[in-house]
Parts: C-alpha cells; structure tokens; sequence
C-alpha cells in the first residue's frame, strides 16, 4: 500500500474512533443520569445494575466499572 493510501487509511480510522469516543462520552452521560437521578425506578428496575442489564443487555461488570468509575 502506498504511503498516500496510507494516510488516507489512517484519517478514515481516526474519525471513526473519534465518533465511538463521542457516543461513548454521551452514554455514560446518560447512564450518569439516569443513575443519580434514580430515573430506573420509574420503570420498577430494583437497582441500576438490573436496569442496565434486562434494559440495555450491559453486564455485570461493565455497570460495576461505570459506577466505580464516577463515584471517584
């Protein structure tokens, strides 16, 4: 491949993971939300952990990360 392909290549790769880093930024804000505003338990969810788990299909430890994350 050559080297102008290459950065192309490159600059294509890097907006993509520019974009993922946004929406991942707007998740856990809206996981932020949701949590400190107790917004699950409008939905009858026991605890935050289910509702992220039977609503958005994150696991366990994913939830357990997040919210050690944005407790510090």
């Amino acid at each position: 491949m050559d080297k102008n392909r290459q950065e192309n290549l490159l600059r294509q790769c890097e907006a993509i993971i520019k974009e993922g880093l946004n929406s991942m930024h707007n998740v856990d804000r809206a996981l932020s939300i949701i949590n400190d505003l107790g917004l699950y338990n409008n939905k009858n969810y026991k605890s935050f952990e289910s509702y992220c788990q039977e609503n958005w299909h994150i696991d366990h430890t994913y939830t357990h990360l997040y919210l050690k994350k944005n407790k510090d």
